[in-house]
């Protein structure tokens, strides 16, 4: 769209060279996000194991229908498990934030499906009850969050251009103290409400009943993608 020589911007110049290109500030963001997260070898594991989830109910009615048996029979949203795509970053978040409400239920789906020796299912189900899975999801969605509060600011039909600074700058400074933990994000610390470590020695980890595991292995692998991320994005901003 934006390319020197055969792209649209460019064919109109060519007829008008006094045209002025400004590339959509929104689909950059989108676009800066997803080059933060191109570096992390965890986060490109984790974007994986949402477009497998996704093609494994694509790829059958049955196995949906019993993923919506599961969330009726313990109360959890209804959520069809959504698409990821590498240019829209954002479209990450829904598949994200499905994957946040549904985990519970996805879980229990596939802690049933191992007996069946679904090979594709024992695999979820050890990727989805990984501490640095779970642990990496609410971060996320606090970083999510806080980015896209930003881009709908950029999405606005009038926006006000004195207003883009400051908001760029609050994004960042928003950013910073959430590595830092001087602000608690929302997801992260109902995260570390609910989680369950025993305290005979085992530092056995559950959450909603679910074991978690390798957590003592795992948690430098959790700060390691908040810190790095978060490094990554706002130089981007």
């Amino acid at each position: 769209m934006v390319g020197r020589k055969n792209s649209v911007s460019a064919k109109l110049k060519d007829i008008n060279p006094f045209l002025l290109n400004v590339h959509c500030v929104a689909h950059r963001l989108a676009l800066c996000t997803n080059q933060a997260a191109s570096t992390l070898d965890y986060l490109k594991e984790y974007k994986n194991i949402l477009t497998n989830l996704f093609y494994y109910f694509k790829a059958s009615s049955l196995r949906s229908s019993r993923l919506r048996e599961v969330e009726i029979m313990l109360e959890s949203p209804q959520l069809k498990i959504k698409e990821i795509h590498e240019i829209r970053w954002f479209a990450f978040y829904d598949a994200l934030q499905t994957v946040y409400c549904s985990w519970n239920a996805l879980v229990t789906f596939f802690d049933a499906q191992n007996k069946s020796k679904d090979p594709k299912a024992v695999g979820l189900y050890d990727k989805l009850t990984q501490y640095k899975f779970v642990a990496v999801t609410h971060i996320l969605m606090d970083i999510i969050s806080i980015v896209t509060r930003l881009n709908l600011v950029f999405q606005k039909d009038e926006i006000d251009i004195a207003a883009v600074k400051p908001c760029v700058r609050a994004t960042i400074e928003q950013l910073k103290q959430y590595k830092e933990g001087n602000v608690k994000g929302f997801y992260t610390t109902k995260f570390q409400d609910e989680v369950k470590v025993s305290d005979d020695g085992s530092l056995q980890t559950s959450l909603m009943g679910h074991n978690l595991k390798n957590r003592s292995k795992q948690i430098g692998v959790v700060n390691n993608v908040k810190n790095e991320f978060i490094n990554n994005y706002i130089p981007y901003i």
